[in-house]
């Protein structure tokens, strides 16, 4: 769908990938601590921050990526063009509810890190990908 474009796939590619990198290398630092109040230790808390940041970059680019591909797919019939709307709609609507809260996580980690909030919000989150690619 991407017309072999290599540039925007390896930008994607890259970014969820350093995406994912983030989040075992923060689990597996965090793993070792005891106390809540230890995660929001420099090191813990500036990679949090770092995967909140990164979260929102690739769901927003993610999905701006797929609706302008998609918009490209147009076609002359009806039908085919009410299938590619649907999915665009879909696509920025999910999208959107999940950058919201990542965002309102990143800015909570940073404006109170020793709270739980963003830890609620990271969690909502996730789930809300999760029900929103099974749905």
């Amino acid at each position: 769908m991407s017309d072999k474009n290599k540039i925007v796939t390896g930008a994607l590619a890259l970014l969820t990938t350093t995406e994912v990198v983030t989040i075992l290398v923060y689990y597996g630092k965090a793993r070792k601590t005891r106390l809540f109040s230890e995660l929001s230790v420099p090191p813990l808390s500036t990679m949090e921050k770092a995967w909140n940041g990164l979260s929102v970059a690739t769901d927003v680019s993610l999905a701006v990526t797929l609706v302008f591909l998609l918009h490209q797919r147009r076609s002359g019939f009806h039908k085919t063009n009410t299938i590619i709307k649907k999915i665009m709609v879909y696509t920025i609507s999910t999208s959107l509810v999940t950058a919201v809260i990542q965002c309102f996580a990143l800015a909570f980690n940073i404006t109170s890190p020793t709270s739980s909030v963003y830890l609620f919000l990271d969690n909502t989150a996730g789930q809300c990908t999760f029900k929103f690619f099974f749905a």
